[in-house]
């Protein structure tokens, strides 16, 4: 009797068992789709990528301040908008917007979703604006905006202290679930809607578990994402993941050109991009052979050969320019504007009117006195350093003596403020409204009545970038060289369309594979 049941029994057990594994699989089918333990440990396959963050800084998009972490993070933390390689306003949580004013109302898209299936809300653009007014990183952005609400659940509204139509582009501000936030110590991330999301995974080959991202498959846009997994690795250091990208435990990394390019090994894919910061000149006015300071200014704005500082010392690390403007930015590209200024013979007709005469030993003086530029340069940017030698140079076949002052930062500041300098090199980075008067007011440079309103009706969007020129070519607060640029370093195995930008600098990396 007992073998007569035991197959029955048997039958029974194996029902129930397919019907588990049945059910188990429909529920799985109805979740969203977590990464798989095998999944998560993938390292080096043709749908994971390696990119460095620093061991030093946090995940907290909204306080990080190492290149590596920033560029990483937005990844998974989108914003309203982002800029496209020529500084174009481009949606990308937002549907559209509109402006009345001071204020723009910014319309969510219904498609905008965080990683874990909530629709994002204009009441999170309250709370990720209040958390990011709170940081340093994006003071820039707050000091032109005055408030900021939720209209309704889809509305944001963002009224700026001027009616600067490119005000939108301070709104490249990742947006956050509001309630989460990065939490070190518990191992939690805040909740983002960006093409990645951050979570743990167990490591194979040490007793620390691995950070890495993962496609947040709520995005329409992230339906055929190729790159399934992206592991990020810790360095303490720079020139750890300069070793690191150098020698293949990286695939992916954001560069910086302010010390040049040669860092990089041929196995390295360098696509630049510029980031907005404008590398420039400032002369003394105070010294005697600056009286006829806007003569002797275009002696110097026309002398300089940008396009041989270009070919040998900038290269690819930076864009030369004779106008304060970007040269990558769409307005300035349709402005039409000349691609040189260099002319010798209007330099030196300039120094002359300057009364800077030529002496019988080809030396430039003032009013018999040989006149030696001192070039004051921050030591620890070696680009820097090795345009104001390029520059001397040039200078001395106009008849200037030169010497070039390397300083460490501290000193360099010192001497800018106490005056011991004849020109000195800087760079700052202009916000993405393309507003220079903050630029003008930080070095001290007296405005004139025609510039001043030339920059107002700029601001305003009623003087286009052709009537700004004139106004600053009639002054030359600064003499602009160039601006500068980063660049998204890939390894050559890599194929993919490449196209960084300063806010979507890791942008289409869900199309990226490798090549066969």
């Amino acid at each position: 009797m007992k073998r007569n049941r035991q197959p029955c029994n048997l039958k029974n057990k194996a029902y129930g068992f397919i019907c588990l594994i049945l059910t188990l699989f429909l529920l799985s089918a109805c979740t969203p789709q977590e990464p798989s333990t095998t999944q998560q440990q993938q390292s080096a396959t043709e749908t994971s990528i390696t990119i460095p963050i620093s061991a030093k800084d946090g995940l907290d998009v909204y306080s990080v301040t190492s290149n590596a972490n920033n560029t990483a993070l937005s990844l998974c933390y989108n914003a309203l908008f982002y800029l496209d390689r020529n500084y174009t306003i481009k949606p990308d949580l937002a549907e559209n917007y509109s402006i009345n004013g001071n204020a723009v109302s910014i319309f969510i898209s219904d498609s905008a979703m965080f990683s874990d299936g909530t629709s994002v809300t204009a009441e999170d653009c309250k709370f990720s604006f209040d958390q990011a007014k709170k940081s340093s990183v994006y003071q820039q952005n707050f000091s032109y905006i005055v408030s900021y609400t939720a209209k309704s659940s889809t509305e944001f509204e963002v009224v700026f202290s001027s009616q600067n139509p490119r005000n939108i582009n301070l709104l490249c501000i990742p947006i956050t679930k509001k309630g989460t936030e990065y939490n070190k110590q518990n191992n939690t991330f805040a909740v983002g809607a960006g093409k990645y999301y951050l979570k743990q995974a167990p490591s194979t080959t040490s007793n620390e578990d691995l950070i890495c991202m993962y496609p947040n498959n709520y995005r329409n846009d992230m339906a055929g994402c190729k790159i399934k997994q992206i592991i990020l690795k810790q360095y303490e250091n720079t020139s750890n993941i300069l070793y690191g990208i150098n020698y293949g435990d990286l695939d992916a990394m954001m560069a910086d050109l302010s010390d040049g390019s040669e860092s990089y090994r041929g196995n390295i894919e360098l696509q630049s991009f510029s980031n907005n910061a404008l590398t420039f000149a400032v002369v003394n006015r105070n010294k005697k052979w600056s009286t006829n300071y806007l003569e002797v200014c275009k002696g110097l704005h026309y002398g300089i050969d940008r396009q041989n500082l270009y070919a040998n010392v900038i290269k690819g690390c930076g864009k030369s320019c004779w106008s304060p403007l970007n040269p990558d930015w769409t307005e300035v590209i349709n402005a039409n504007l000349n691609d040189d200024i260099y002319d010798q013979q209007a330099a030196k007709t300039h120094f002359y009117n300057g009364r800077l005469y030529m002496s019988a030993e080809n030396k430039l003086q003032w009013y018999g006195e040989d006149i030696t530029l001192n070039i004051v340069v921050n030591r620890e940017n070696s680009l820097r350093v090795k345009v104001a030698n390029e520059i001397a140079d040039q200078l001395q076949n106009y008849g200037f003596g030169t010497v070039v002052t390397q300083l460490p930062w501290e000193d360099y500041q010192k001497a800018i403020q106490d005056g011991n300098y004849d020109i000195y090199i800087a760079e700052v980075r202009i916000p993405l409204n393309m507003d220079l008067t903050g630029l003008l007011t930080a070095i001290g440079a007296p405005i004139g009545e025609s510039l001043q309103t030339a920059l107002t009706n700029f601001a305003s969007g009623t003087a286009d970038v052709l009537t700004l020129l004139e106004a600053f070519g009639q002054e030359l607060p600064i003499i602009p060289l160039y601006y500068n640029n980063s660049a998204l370093a890939i390894n050559r195995q890599i194929d993919g369309t490449f196209t960084p930008s300063s806010t979507n600098p890791f942008n289409g990396i869900e199309t990226w594979s490798f090549k066969s």
